[in-house]
């Protein structure tokens, strides 16, 4: 079964690194998938929690996974990057959950955990899981 998952697309949101990170299990993204993507406005958020005490060690969990290759940091094209712009102007859609829903449509998984991103996804009929709670 694994071996299926690893050959998955999967992009991911800031929240479901940061929660997996926390209780310890951001390695299970690379155990069940190999790699995953996530938009540079979703790194960048995530490695500006280095300044803060709370969010010191999932940025450098992060960081570290990034360094080792199996989290890929992508930017996304000009239409990936207007749809983003559209997207967050629902007030419920915060900028990460924009790039990655106006990305979906190049992964077969989205890793999203926020109820309106999950909504959003769903109404553009979007694959998705919410590690917090399906994965862990």
């Amino acid at each position: 079964m694994l071996k299926r998952l690893e050959n998955l697309k999967v992009a991911s949101n800031t929240s479901p690194l940061i929660y997996l990170s926390k209780i310890g299990r951001l390695r299970l993204l690379h155990d069940l998938f190999g790699a995953i993507s996530i938009p540079s406005v979703v790194a960048n958020k995530i490695l500006r929690g280095k300044d803060l005490p709370d969010g010191f060690a999932s940025a450098m969990d992060v960081e570290g996974a990034i360094g080792t290759g199996w989290i890929k940091v992508e930017e996304p094209d000009k239409d990936e990057h207007d749809l983003a712009e559209i997207y967050s102007r629902d007030p419920g859609i915060h900028p990460g959950e924009a790039a990655v829903l106006a990305r979906g449509r190049r992964f077969d998984l989205l890793l999203l955990d926020d109820l309106c991103a999950r909504a959003f996804a769903k109404a553009l009929r979007f694959s998705m899981v919410t590690p917090s709670s399906e994965l862990v």
